[in-house]
């Protein structure tokens, strides 16, 4: 919203539909931070690799989006340059299936903590996952034995946990 602030459609979170080989997904992005080479992003996809998804915003953030529909996660933070952390969810509408992907810049200027709830029937398992950008905002709602933050330069799925995208020579 602060490259587009005049466009109500750039403010977080952005819930965007894609057509994929099998159906559609719907990828639902909450992001802080400013992507600086957002326009190369978008230039690269559509013409390098015939991206064809229109934008819905001039939100520099947005690129998170379909760079995540076209690559994956783990791609996405590798192509991203700027200050960031943002977490992805997304829905597979054919299967219901979901996936959930998070990631944090790599110098780590915007914070990115987790944290896990507990089940209502008393379990230690996990009920959800829970991200803020301030820790005050999980006080209630997440475990306080399981928050985290992510650190610099990783990105985290619930299946892989911590995986560093960011390791210069």
């Amino acid at each position: 919203a602060i490259v587009d602030p005049s466009n109500r459609s750039a403010d977080m979170p952005f819930n965007l539909t894609f057509k994929t080989q099998g159906g559609e997904k719907v990828v639902h992005l909450a992001t802080n931070g400013e992507i600086y080479n957002h326009e190369t992003i978008y230039k690269g996809m559509v013409e390098n690799d015939g991206w064809d998804h229109g934008r819905i915003s001039g939100s520099d953030c947005e690129v998170i989006a379909h760079a995540y529909a076209k690559y994956g996660g783990p791609k996405t933070a590798e192509m991203l340059d700027g200050m960031f952390a943002f977490v992805v969810f997304e829905e597979d509408v054919k299967t219901g299936k979901t996936k959930c992907f998070a990631a944090r810049d790599p110098v780590g200027i915007k914070p990115l903590y987790i944290g896990r709830t507990k089940c209502s029937n008393s379990s230690d398992d996990a009920a959800a996952y829970v991200f803020s950008s301030e820790l005050k905002a999980l006080v209630g709602h997440a475990d306080p034995s399981t928050v985290f933050a992510i650190p610099p330069g990783q990105h985290w799925t619930p299946e892989d946990g911590l995986t560093c995208y960011y390791n210069p020579a």
